[in-house]
């Protein structure tokens, strides 16, 4: 957009200036996620919970522009569905992408490269500064109130966007005035655009003062200059105000740069109005390690100094409280108030062998940073910092941490070295950060095997579908060495929830423990499971499993197979769910058999269920109905059985009931999840007292479910209760015995073993009290009789 001639004495100049500088200096994180013009690295979303994260990434090759391929150490910036990438190619250029997001479909897989739309929105021919590249930069663009504005070589670029990203404007640039001698012309900050600020300026034309409304952009270079520009000026009219250079308030400054991207303080007072740019001096020429506070309308100063350890390379972070928190070059970490004023410093991290260049989120409750040369990450509440913090180690090559905050617990992203890849840890409390760092949590730690290019960070909770508008909670970087060793963008997207349901054995016999397991993934986002058992019909059961394992994840329970006396294979569906805190649940359904027990042949006699349902009055409900809390009275009468077939004169002198039971719904005392008492529903075969061909038992209704009061004369169910009965049948028969004398006839006698089945509906009705089993209660709750 730009083109710059450099002469042959400017580049000695510059190689020789570049010697006195450091080297690491060069890559000073800047992380503009969303348009935070606060710095936070922090992304609100109340709506995240219980995400993990696909072990791969997938790569967005960005076009090899110009024929050349793309390198870059940004940090992507994302708007909505489009995310923006700056990247250069080693031959003097830098280019803005924008990428068009949209949610994972089938093709994609983790791992390997996909398509999605580039759109080259801008070039950039910048040359060489120093040795280097002046497009390689770490500057990225920021994206707020329709203006988009980003810094490369020395030149600030601004125009003006659609809500689709699109430009809508001419493409302005201004030149970041640096020192005298300082030709240096890097940017390794990102703008700031402010909210609108009442600019000042002198009509050419008729030479009055006017004064209007707009947002300001704020960066500096490596030159030791910062601009204030006006993102919107009247036309013919010239801006009054001015920048700032590192020389104004340390005349030994020429080679103080800034790598600080500014952040913005709406509650500061001592520049003059409300609202001030804040933003660190990397003081390698003089050693006055600073910070500045500046007013972008007037380009007025207030310089805080003293108390810093190190050089500020990295950005400031505004607190909710509106105090400033700064690291330096080493580690430190400093809180002032929202005018400079020193509060507390934090130097526990601080190691002045090593460089540890980042920038420190703050989520809201706590301040997050980097330390001991990128090998620790501490966290300390706001309240009590400089007193308290919770750090975890062994790490390497940790950069800004990227921190997703749902009000209640936050999920840090880290950028790291080819040692971790990313590294994602969730959740940690703000109450009790240690849930996250202690050792025995370390299930909770995710580590995803990719590469990020130093120094860049990652754009945390980002995205939304460009076709239906659906959040996609990407975590995005860049790499140097993706799909094919080739510069692309790193997408890496939520693991679908699911689950795997398993029942063995598969086959059972009645009675025999069948253990139902799930399996869910990713792990230990989980909160419970629970099974649902049927066979279809009025078999039922169902069950809570409880953790067995952490990794691999496994939940577990243990059931007995139901009787089984239909002659025939009995075929029970299990479908588990699981459900994560959050509420989002996954299902999987599994089968198993059970065998049918034996009985007698042939298997069909008949009989007839007779159930009354009495209160204590002694008044009996209509037939077919009960209401909880009744005594019911069950009757099983069994017909008379028949002689077998075929036999003469046969007939049945005696016959008994041997077994029988009834198979009725019952109730059992249990705890919902918050420890509230219930009536938890399960079935039960309860033995029948037996006399002859009649067997009868009498218990209480209690397998309510409801809580009290039940409304009355309302069905509230309706079961079919059975009661399957075996018999022993004894009978004679006459033989006819041929003699010479003629046929005669005598009796014998014989017996079988049959069985049969017999059932009947019951509506459930409600009632005004509520009824405990008092087999089933639990001591110390209330028994409500009718």
């Amino acid at each position: 957009m730009h083109r710059k001639q450099w002469t042959m004495a400017l580049v000695v100049t510059l190689l020789c200036l570049s010697l006195v500088l450091p080297a690491n200096v060069f890559g000073a994180d800047n992380y503009t996620h969303n348009a935070n013009i606060s710095r936070n690295n922090t992304v609100v979303d109340p709506q995240y919970n219980d995400l993990k994260y696909n072990n791969n990434p997938y790569y967005v090759q960005i076009p090899s522009w110009n024929g050349n391929r793309q390198y870059s150490n940004t940090t992507p910036a994302v708007v909505g569905s489009n995310l923006y990438q700056f990247t250069y190619d080693q031959k003097g250029k830098g280019y803005l992408t924008r990428i068009e997001l949209k949610k994972p479909d089938a093709t994609w897989k983790p791992g390997n490269g996909i398509s999605l739309n580039a759109t080259l929105i801008a070039t950039f021919d910048v040359g060489s500064s120093g040795g280097r590249d002046a497009a390689a930069g770490i500057s990225g663009p920021t994206i707020k109130d329709g203006y988009l504005a980003i810094a490369v070589g020395e030149y600030l670029y601004w125009w003006t966007i659609d809500e689709n990203g699109n430009r809508t404007s001419n493409v302005f640039n201004k030149n970041i005035q640096g020192n005298s001698g300082n030709a240096i012309k890097l940017i390794a900050s990102s703008p700031l655009i402010t909210p609108p600020l009442t600019a000042s300026g002198t009509n050419m034309l008729t030479w009055e003062t006017i004064t209007w409304e707009t947002p300001f952009a704020v960066v500096g270079s490596w030159s030791g200059g910062v601009l204030a520009q006006p993102l919107y000026t009247p036309v013919n009219v010239q801006f009054i105000g001015k920048g700032y250079n590192t020389i104004m308030d340390t005349s030994r400054a020429t080679n103080d740069i800034v790598t600080s991207s500014p952040a913005w303080n709406p509650s500061t007072t001592v520049v003059g109005g409300t609202g001030a740019a804040v933003f660190g001096v990397a003081a390698y020429g003089s050693g006055d390690n600073r910070l500045i506070i500046m007013n972008p309308t007037t380009g007025e100063i207030t310089t805080v100094r003293g108390f810093f350890e190190g050089p500020i390379d990295s950005s400031p972070v505004i607190a909710p409280n509106l105090h400033i928190f700064v690291p330096d070059h080493w580690g430190g970490i400093y809180r002032m108030n929202a005018n400079g004023v020193f509060e507390a410093k934090d130097l526990s991290a601080m190691d002045k062998a090593r460089s540890n260049i980042s920038n420190i989120a703050i989520d809201g409750q706590n301040v997050i940073w980097i330390g001991n040369a990128h090998t620790t990450i501490t966290v300390a509440p706001l309240s009590s910092f400089g007193s308290m913090r919770i750090r975890a180690s062994r790490f390497s090559g940790l950069y800004s941490p990227a921190v997703v905050s749902n009000g209640s617990t936050s999920t840090i992203f880290l950028a790291s070295d080819t040692t971790n890849g990313l590294l994602v840890t969730n959740p940690m409390t703000a109450t009790n950060p240690s849930a996250t760092f202690g050792d025995e949590f370390k299930d909770y730690w995710q580590t995803l095997g990719s590469v990020s290019a130093t120094y860049t960070s990652v754009a945390a909770d980002v995205g939304v579908d460009s076709v239906d508008g659906s959040d996609l909670h990407f975590v995005c970087a860049w790499t140097n060495y993706g799909l094919n060793s080739q510069g692309c963008v790193e997408i890496w997207a939520p693991a679908d929830y699911n689950l795997k349901a398993t029942a063995s054995p598969g086959i059972v016999n009645s009675g025999e423990q069948v253990i139902i397991k799930g399996l869910p993934f990713p792990e230990n986002l989980t909160q419970s499971v629970k099974a649902h058992i049927t066979d279809g019909g009025e078999n039922t059961v169902d069950l809570d499993l409880s953790q067995w394992s952490r990794s691999p994840e496994t939940w577990q329970g243990v059931m007995n197979a139901p009787n089984n006396y239909t002659g025939a294979d009995a075929v029970y569906t299990v479908t588990l769910t699981a459900t994560q805190p959050g509420g989002k649940t996954a299902t999987a359904t599994t089968q198993f058999k059970v065998n049918p027990i034996p009985l007698p042949p042939p298997g069909n006699l008949s009989g007839k269920l007779k159930i009354e349902a009495w209160r204590r009055n002694n008044t009996v409900q209509p037939a077919g109905t009960a209401k909880y809390g009744n005594e019911l009275a069950i009757t099983l009468t069994v017909d008379q059985p028949p002689p077998p077939r075929g036999l003469l004169n046969a007939q049945v002198t005696s016959a008994y009931i041997t077994k029988a039971w009834v198979h009725t719904p019952r109730g059992e005392i249990g705890w919902d999840g918050t420890g509230k008492v219930e009536i938890k529903r399960r079935e039960e075969d309860i033995n029948l007292s037996l006399n002859g061909l009649v067997g009868t038992i009498k218990y209480t209704v209690d397998w309510a479910g409801y809580p009290p009061p039940i409304p009355d004369n309302t069905v509230m169910e309706t079961n079919y209760i059975y009661a399957p009965f075996a018999v022993h049948v004894n009978y004679i028969y006459q033989v006819p015995y041929v003699t010479e004398f003629g046929v005669f006839y005598y009796w014998a006698s014989g017996s079988y073993e049959a069985s049969g089945n017999a059932g009947t509906t019951l509506d459930i009705t409600g009632t005004d009290l509520y009824i405990f089993n008092q087999k089933i209660h639990d001591p110390g709750t209330p028994v409500w009789q009718p």
